[in-house]
């Protein structure tokens, strides 16, 4: 479906000249006005379409770099094995589709975090088997990155480690953890957290002494990868209709 939906889309001439040299001078001079206020004062004076349109390509431009698999192959092959391809897709999200991906959470994601995405399409025969998406969290010990599958029915396959240097992370890479999130969906997952949204309940997870916080992350992370990829699958599907 997303895949499928991807792929479719003398004395004259010398008033002339200083006339010309003056708006060239007096466009240049704007220009730097307009870098000034944007990158040191942080304030859009001037050209707004044109920083907006800067903008988009720059986020545009960090989608190709953002949330990569770094061995898409072997995780692919680790998650589903029948897979034959696996296609990459990376795009902007909007305004409206951020606010419907936060609108999923029972608890506040960091500011811009849904800017951009980056997916990955297991594949077999030319049919999607499932999707991959990397999640970047703030942890103790600097950034880690949390790999989920998803099948296409959208229940969790699993997640592997990419980059993280917490001392609990073989603590939660054992069967008996990671079989808690195998088949469930994000209305499942959700069960996991406290009312509060932004604690474990250890009534309903088990998690190994002293993991607790990256088991919060673990889970915090699988929830954002579910409704981002709920929301562009929605996107992706709205497409096919029309």
């Amino acid at each position: 479906m997303i895949l499928d939906t991807w792929r479719r889309r003398g004395a004259g001439i010398g008033i002339a000249r200083k006339a010309i040299t003056a708006a060239v001078f007096v466009f240049v001079l704007l220009r730097f006005l307009t870098f000034v206020c944007a990158t040191i004062l942080a304030v859009p004076v001037l050209w707004g379409p044109v920083q907006c349109a800067a903008q988009s390509s720059a986020q545009a431009a960090s989608a190709r770099h953002a949330n990569s698999l770094r061995n898409p192959q072997a995780a692919v092959a680790r998650f589903f094995p029948d897979s034959d391809g696996v296609h990459e897709i990376s795009s902007v999200l909007s305004k409206t589709e951020r606010a419907a991906v936060e609108a999923k959470l029972p608890f506040e994601p960091r500011h811009g975090e849904f800017s951009v995405y980056r997916l990955y399409i297991a594949t077999r025969k030319g049919e999607e088997l499932g999707y991959l998406h990397v999640g970047e969290e703030r942890g103790r010990w600097g950034l880690t990155e949390i790999a989920w599958a998803f099948d296409t029915s959208m229940r969790a396959k699993g997640f592997l480690f990419q980059r993280c240097r917490e001392k609990s992370r073989t603590q939660l890479e054992t069967a008996d953890f990671t079989a808690q999130f195998q088949g469930r969906n994000a209305s499942q997952l959700r069960r996991y957290l406290a009312h509060d949204g932004t604690s474990l309940d250890r009534s309903r997870i088990r998690v190994p002494d002293g993991a607790e916080n990256l088991a919060l992350t673990v889970l915090k992370s699988a929830l954002k990868s579910a409704a981002l990829l709920s929301v562009v699958r929605a996107r992706h599907s709205t497409a096919a209709t029309h």
